[in-house]
């Protein structure tokens, strides 16, 4: 049973980052600053750099995953760039849809990923185009019917977008894999932390709850359901 407690994050300084970018990504252009983006696994980090054509800055994301991380459940140095190539694929499909989703820029050697090794950790670096935008996040608390009118616009054009999604040879979006974030795995992912719930009631309640929902896995219906890659 997968209990992802292990942590696998890369945690380059702001020096690696931008020595990063100069040894595989000069042609983008020269770095002016790098500043660090919340993450969960992954490091990101927001570049901006001078572009070698234009006399403009211009702004990427420099985005560092790592081989084994808990958000694709623990996945190898093979099953990490695939499903890295996979997140490739459906940006561009979701894009066909008129949804603002980043684009990949090639590194220097033409390589959308970039793989390398910090502090004993197989690394892979990608960097992306910064789409303009104030994060949801930031917009919490706001009675705003147009921003959740938007919102739902959106995610139901990345849905169509990958309804059709083509299977992939590689297993990258198979629904066989363990991964933290799938609704699914929920019991899976939750029940090795209830010894963590001091309270016995609430523990109680949590218990029967994924009970119940383990149940309901188990059922016809949920057989039924539609599934498909979302995110």
């Amino acid at each position: 049973m997968a209990t992802f407690t292990e942590e696998v994050r890369p945690l380059l300084t702001p020096a690696e980052a931008t020595q990063l970018m100069k040894d595989h990504y000069a042609k983008v252009g020269a770095v002016r600053r790098c500043l660090p983006l919340p993450s969960y696994d992954d490091q990101n980090w927001k570049v901006i750099v001078q572009c070698s054509q234009e006399a403009i800055d211009k702004t990427y994301v420099l985005k560092i995953a790592a081989s084994g991380a808990a958000c694709r459940g623990h996945a190898g140095d093979d099953a990490t760039r695939a499903a890295l190539d996979c997140e490739h694929t459906m940006m561009r499909a979701v894009r066909t849809t008129g949804v603002r989703a980043p684009d990949v820029r090639a590194s220097d050697h033409g390589e959308a990923v970039v793989q390398f090794t910090w502090k004993s950790l197989t690394c892979f670096a990608r960097v992306i185009t910064w789409v303009e935008g104030i994060p949801l996040s930031e917009c919490r608390g706001q009675a705003n019917g147009a921003l959740d009118r938007a919102l739902g616009q959106v995610m139901g054009a990345t849905d169509v977008a990958l309804e059709h999604f083509e299977p992939r040879s590689d297993g990258a979006d198979s629904s066989e894999r363990m991964l933290a974030w799938d609704l699914a795995n929920v019991s899976t992912v939750s029940r090795p932390y209830l010894n963590e719930l001091f309270d016995d009631e609430v523990k109680e309640r949590v218990t029967k709850a994924l009970d119940a929902f383990d149940a309901f896995l188990a059922s016809p219906p949920y057989a039924l359901l539609p599934r498909q890659l979302i995110h």
